[in-house]
């Protein structure tokens, strides 16, 4: 049910924001889609445990947009977009993010924690100080699910690294490897 959970909540903090008609994304599937390569590339910088810092999550968005999506958006709206899928849209504005699933087992609801990101401060140049963002165990699902392609991480958590104590055990169970 928590897989459920991972999708619902995320949807739940998308669907009703108008801040996305600003830059130009008026289709929930364009949302979606924002939504999903910025997961992807999160994870893609989680797994080389490279920094992530949102002027490398902006520039990204950037060259996505000017690749594919081609609104009229400049490199500052791209980074603003960024910003409010991160941080309103992926981390709730720092609120906790709840799933209350029904357990057909055991004839309850469950209340699930969902998070999708985290981030640390980092040093960029040993002296800038930046923040740095990574995505949680809950948040590599759905990125997994979106890019279908799960024997990327065998390259960077491979069998015998997925069981020690810091959360790779979670993330192997996240992406079906148990």
């Amino acid at each position: 049910m928590k897989n459920v959970g991972l999708y619902a909540v995320l949807i739940q903090n998308s669907i009703q924001k108008t801040t996305w008609k600003q830059y130009g994304f008026l289709k929930t599937d364009e949302q979606i889609n924002v939504i999903f390569a910025l997961l992807l590339y999160v994870m893609e910088q989680s797994l080389k445990e490279e920094n992530c810092t949102m002027d490398d999550i902006g520039a990204y968005l950037d060259a996505v947009n000017s690749g594919y999506l081609k609104k009229n958006l400049s490199y500052e709206d791209c980074r603003q977009l960024a910003d409010f899928v991160v941080n309103v849209i992926l981390s709730n504005e720092g609120k906790p993010m709840y799933f209350d699933g029904y357990d057909f087992e055991q004839d309850a609801y469950h209340i699930m924690h969902i998070s999708y990101v985290e981030n640390r401060i980092v040093y960029v140049d040993q002296e800038i100080r930046r923040t740095s963002y990574y995505l949680t165990d809950d948040g590599v699902q759905p990125a997994a699910f979106y890019s279908g392609n799960r024997e990327q991480y065998e390259t960077f958590y491979p069998r015998d690294d997925l069981s020690d104590a810091s959360g790779k055990t979670e993330l192997r169970q996240s992406c079906g490897r148990d």
